[in-house]
């Protein structure tokens, strides 16, 4: 499984309109100082209110609690769904949420705020993102936008915005390897080996085919399908030999090069593992070692630099 032929089957205007500080008079540079010292930290403050708050709303909204929810909005708040369908008033909203919970019944969310800005002292700006659980894991749902007032020493929801995110699909990050696709050839004195690289119909996977093929007229023929993991963020991909030896693989970059950490089970059912190296070198040819290799716990020497051409 470990010669280089084997490997090869199973991979492939800033300050214009303010005076500058330091030209002040020293009893003004210290009310300035003290002046921008109090901004930060009432900022700090506000930052650490407004994310209670959206940490409760989240809470109310998944317990389904229409009266809890709607506390944290002022009387002429303005709800914009993603479909652009407008909510106005407090009245409104409760008679919203109350169906809502009614129909849906929970649904465990929570608001991450990625940005809180303060335009004035008792407005505030916070855009994030909403996740919701799939199962054990949160996943990012839909984005937010809202505008907070400061009314009675209290910060309530004015005006908020949930617009949807722009899903990537798998194909969008396979585009990064796809320079494999294509009909690739290595030839040496006892074997010559043909390795085919296609996309599947929705371009979400890619499909590897290795045929290695002696002198003797003997042959094997295992099979690579590449995809997208989106909870570890990584190009994934499930090797799958002739003889009976399957194994699982995740890709990384390293500048030029791309690394696929394999790890599998041979025929015989011993663990293996390997870490192979592609280096494109032009649209025509790339190389390939499998480095880091182990049978059993048995580790295995590094594997020949093999060249990759494009064939027809």
């Amino acid at each position: 499984m470990h010669t280089a032929w084997k490997s090869i089957a199973l991979c492939f205007m800033v300050g214009l309109f303010t005076t500058p500080v330091t030209n002040a008079a020293p009893d003004q540079q210290k009310k300035a100082v003290e002046r921008t010292t109090a901004v930060s930290a009432s900022s700090q403050n506000s930052t650490a209110e407004i994310d209670s708050l959206l940490l409760e709303l989240g809470e109310a909204i998944s317990g389904g609690n229409t009266n809890r929810t709607i506390s944290f909005w002022s009387d002429d708040a303005v709800f914009i769904d993603q479909a652009g369908l407008q909510t106005r008033g407090k009245a409104a909203l409760e008679n919203r949420f109350a169906k809502l919970f009614e129909t849906r019944g929970k649904d465990t969310l929570a608001l991450h705020p990625d940005k809180t800005s303060f335009p004035a002292s008792n407005v505030a700006i916070v855009t994030g993102e909403i996740g919701r659980k799939a199962g054990p894991v949160e996943l990012p749902a839909t984005r937010f936008s809202m505008v907070l007032v400061k009314q009675n020493d209290r910060w309530l929801i004015n005006e908020a915005t949930e617009t949807v995110i722009q899903d990537k699909h798998a194909s969008d990050h396979l585009k990064q390897v796809e320079w494999m696709v294509g009909n690739w050839s290595v030839d040496s004195p006892d074997r010559s080996v043909r390795v085919q690289v296609n996309w599947s119909e929705n371009k979400n996977i890619l499909l590897s085919k290795s045929t290695a093929e002696k002198k003797d007229g003997s042959k094997t023929v295992d099979y690579q399908i590449i995809g997208f993991d989106p909870r570890k963020e990584s190009i994934v991909s499930w090797h799958f030999s002739s003889d009976g030896g399957f194994g699982y693989g995740k890709w990384t970059r390293d500048n030029n090069e791309w690394l696929l950490d394999y790890a599998g089970v041979d025929k015989d059912g011993n663990d293996t593992a390997a870490t192979n190296v592609f280096s494109p070198k032009s649209d025509s040819e790339f190389t390939w070692q499998s480095v880091k290799q182990t049978d059993g716990g048995n580790k295995i020497s590094d594997s020949a630099v093999v060249t990759l051409k494009r064939s027809k």
